[in-house]
């Protein structure tokens, strides 16, 4: 048998992974987050690209990147604005999953990713080791997540902490924490927690859409079938959030429905949320304020420092990849 079959029946082994990437205006971005999860070994993965409507050349950089990829492994929808649509990723996440969820099953071992286009995966093999012989059998799988800021050149792990990862915990308080782009979701699961409407995220949440999501993931789940582990599965700038922009009333009403979709949270998270988010807008003055007002959270989050370097070694490999195959071909022309 040649090494082109024993690599074909190895891969038909492989779990398979589908990514979807709801892309706005992120042309400098996208394709990085595109490569980081197209590399990945000991995986199966089928990415799907959604862009929503943008202005600054995002489809175009996202064509580009699909062209180098077998047709089989990546699809590209691009959707318009609607006036007046929130600012969130749910529309292109919906559109997206219907491109998965129409598809017939491939196996009984398929997940689901989101990923979004400012985000890139920690290596290549980060999924392959997320599921593991010991993970496969689970529903929902929890890593943790690395935010940075590029500005301040610091980078810290964010994830619930140890005590707050059962299933019940999570759904009165430490879900505040989750992660949820570093969550692979069966994909059972993940059709099972649709909505009455068929669609899997709230359009009406323009912040804390994920949450939202995630809370019905884990309702729909027993304890035994969601695990939690310690990989860093993917960096995530902080200017990216949509949090960073939306104001702040903005951002409390979708959390009320948030919680109104979710009754068992914690009443008081909701609170602490309102009091963070006013002490933001008061400015830098209530420093002091925004501190306290943080705490709750913290109780239920791990926040930890972890070398900024990490996700520039990442970064620049991927950039540097794709620099090199674009001055590859424009030799070659």
């Amino acid at each position: 048998m040649s090494s082109v079959n024993v690599m074909e029946l190895a891969r038909a082994t492989f779990p398979h992974v589908w990514v979807v990437v709801p892309a706005y205006n992120c042309a400098s971005t996208v394709r990085l987050a595109m490569r980081s999860a197209l590399r990945q070994r000991g995986v199966n993965v089928t990415l799907v690209a959604v862009d929503h409507g943008s202005t600054d050349g995002t489809l175009e950089a996202v064509e580009r990147e699909r062209f180098r990829w077998p047709e089989s492994e990546v699809s590209v929808l691009s959707i318009g604005r609607v006036p007046g649509e929130k600012a969130s990723a749910s529309r292109p996440l919906n559109a997206g999953l219907g491109i998965v969820t129409n598809r017939e099953s491939i196996s009984h071992n398929e997940w689901f990713l989101r990923l979004d286009a400012d985000d890139f995966l920690l290596s290549d093999t980060v999924l392959h080791e997320m599921l593991d012989e010991g993970t496969q059998s689970r529903d929902l799988i929890i890593g943790k997540l690395i935010f940075f800021d590029d500005r301040l050149q610091q980078a810290h792990r964010y994830g619930p902490r140890r005590e707050w990862e059962s299933r019940e915990r999570l759904l009165v308080g430490g879900g505040y924490a989750l992660p949820h782009h570093a969550m692979l979701v069966r994909r059972r699961a993940l059709e099972a927690a649709s909505r009455p409407d068929g669609r899997y995220y709230d359009e009406d949440i323009g912040y804390g859409e994920d949450l939202d999501l995630s809370l019905r993931l884990i309702r729909g789940t027993s304890q035994n079938q969601i695990v939690s582990n310690d990989h860093d599965v993917l960096c995530k700038s902080l200017g990216g959030a949509i949090s960073n922009t939306a104001g702040s009333w903005s951002v409390l009403r979708d959390m009320c429905r948030v919680f109104a979709n979710n009754p068992e949270i914690s009443r008081s998270l909701l609170i602490r949320l309102g009091f963070d988010l006013l002490f933001r807008d008061m400015g830098p003055r209530l420093h002091w304020a925004r501190r306290i007002a943080g705490q709750p959270s913290a109780q239920v989050g791990i926040w930890e420092p972890t070398p900024y370097t990490t996700v520039e070694l990442r970064r620049n490999a991927l950039k540097s990849e794709i620099q090199e195959q674009e001055v590859s071909e424009g030799n070659r022309v």
